[in-house]
């Protein structure tokens, strides 16, 4: 298990103006990777990749594979091939079962149609969220219901459950490559049938971002390592305080980032406003008992400590 370390930044890095605040997002990519991946594309590019060319990073029987500018849209591409009227409902389950769901899920859903929690006459397509690089359990009325199935893959480039199958049930999967490598777009779609829609992207932008990805692809073991050693790092240090991750982690599970078990309470609002203001992406697990921060495998132990730190700051608050 990795060993949580801190290196005892000065409070005056902790608490410093916010002028100066470091940012981090949940996803790996920050801005001197603008620099960094132009670099890598100018040094790789190829005019004639096909989004065909990232069939080989997918273990699925999909035959077809879409670049999208971003997961969401491949959303909206299925609903659409799928020919979803308005008053027609998208059936949403999640792994904990809680009531949260992204609003880059609900609001690229409301474009096209109705969602709910449960399935009904008015179920059309049944859409199952991995959270966070945790697996989804999908009853097998649900994978026997004849209801076209979508997985939410965004989360899980690189995860897995112990049967080795998602991704994999579902008609459709949708991948969004930014919260995996340190990208600002690129999603994908994965489907067992062509899709009569497409994407908005630019021929420029999928050459561009498809030249990215088979560069990273290559570093994809080594990125899915690191992002388990910060975890566990995290891990640790929250045992110090006796607070534990919201989800059960299993070897095949690469986590997207950390969840942490904290009851929404007025202090949890406190600690999104705090760690947003000092340039910490997190929020919320809204219904779900947790909160959750960035741990991506870019995170050095500085940042892990900053993270640590300003968190523990507002929850040992006097109040």
């Amino acid at each position: 298990m990795a060993k949580s370390k801190l290196h005892e930044l000065p409070d005056d890095i902790i608490n410093s103006h916010p002028r100066v605040f470091p940012h981090f997002l949940i996803s790996p990519f920050n801005t001197e990777y603008l620099a960094i991946n132009h670099k890598i594309y100018l040094e790789n590019k190829k005019d004639d990749y096909k989004d065909s060319s990232l069939d080989r990073y997918f273990k699925d029987a999909k035959k077809f594979s879409y670049v999208t500018k971003r997961g969401q849209e491949g959303i909206s591409m299925v609903l659409q091939h799928l020919k979803l009227k308005r008053l027609d409902e998208v059936c949403i389950l999640n792994t904990s079962g809680s009531p949260y769901i992204s609003s880059s899920v609900t609001s690229e859903i409301e474009k096209i149609c109705k969602w709910g929690r449960s399935i009904c006459e008015k179920t059309k397509c049944i859409f199952i969220i991995h959270e966070f690089g945790f697996s989804a359990s999908i009853p097998e009325s649900v994978l026997n219901s004849g209801i076209p199935i979508i997985e939410d893959c965004a989360y899980c480039l690189g995860s897995q459950n112990e049967a080795g199958n998602i991704g994999m049930v579902g008609d459709y999967a949708i991948y969004s490559f930014s919260k995996m490598f340190p990208l600002s777009y690129g999603g994908l779609v994965r489907s067992r049938n062509k899709l009569s829609t497409s994407s908005a992207i630019s021929r420029y932008s999928k050459n561009y971002l498809l030249t990215l990805l088979h560069y990273y692809f290559k570093k994809h073991k080594g990125f899915v390592k690191k992002k388990k050693e910060n975890y566990n790092k995290f891990l640790n240090l929250f045992a110090k305080h006796g607070i534990g991750p919201r989800f059960k982690l299993n070897k095949n599970n690469v986590p997207a980032c950390f969840v942490f078990q904290l009851p929404q309470t007025p202090l949890s609002d406190r600690l999104k406003i705090e760690l947003n203001n000092k340039g910490i992406e997190s929020t919320v697990y809204y219904g779900g008992g947790g909160f959750f921060i960035p741990s991506h495998q870019n995170l050095r132990d500085e940042d892990i400590e900053y993270i640590y730190r300003n968190i523990f700051q507002v929850l040992t608050q006097k109040k």
